[in-house]
């Protein structure tokens, strides 16, 4: 059991290990772009560097924007036993499909309402992945099907599992996202209320 822990962390240390790098240019690039920081110090107000840095905001943002894709191929990726590459292929593809079953539905049935899973519907994009391809990518299928049998069987299936992952989320997610903004809320108008009880 604490093998299979072990494997589980060191899957998630894999997406996890690029947020540093990206957060440095990120942080670098939105601090020193800064009015208030380009006021107190002009050296810094040189249109070389302002370019520099804003590219490497733009950069680090990057990643943190797409972090719920990253999210999907490196646990797909990490999790599987073999043939990384395809794993890591599927739990892409999968996640754009999971993502469009969504953005679909919400079109066709419920257009004024958005959904965002973030990165818990990633972290379970790229757990079923990598469950069907450690489960089926040596699968045989019968001749005439045969050159989408093995590895070319993952992507194929994953985007079918995330189709029905994604109609899931669109009819159970609405009601969890509501009670996590209510509390999110809640939690805020306590700060704000402590905060004025403490300088009270």
């Amino acid at each position: 059991m604490s093998k299979k822990f072990s494997h589980i962390g060191q899957a998630f240390m894999l997406p996890i290990a690029i947020l540093p790098i990206a957060g440095l240019p990120l942080g670098l690039g939105g601090v020193l772009t800064n009015k208030a920081a380009v006021t107190s110090y002009p050296w810094l107000n040189q249109e070389w560097l302002q370019t520099i840095l804003k590219i490497m905001n733009f950069a680090g943002s990057a990643v943190f924007n797409n972090l719920a894709l990253i999210f999907s191929i490196g646990l797909a990726v990490g999790l599987a036993k073999g043939d990384k590459g395809t794993a890591g292929l599927a739990g892409g593809v999968a996640y754009l499909v999971y993502t469009a079953t969504i953005s679909g539905l919400l079109q066709l049935f419920s257009p004024k309402n958005t959904i965002d899973t973030g990165v818990l519907g990633a972290i379970l994009i790229g757990s079923v992945v990598a469950y069907l391809h450690n489960h089926y990518r040596k699968v045989e299928l019968p001749q005439f099907l045969g050159f989408f049998g093995g590895s070319r069987f993952i992507p194929i299936i994953s985007s079918l599992a995330a189709i029905v992952i994604g109609a899931i989320f669109f009819i159970i997610w609405p009601p969890i996202q509501s009670g996590l903004t209510s509390a999110d809320y809640a939690i805020a108008k306590w700060e704000v209320f402590y905060m004025a009880s403490c300088f009270a």
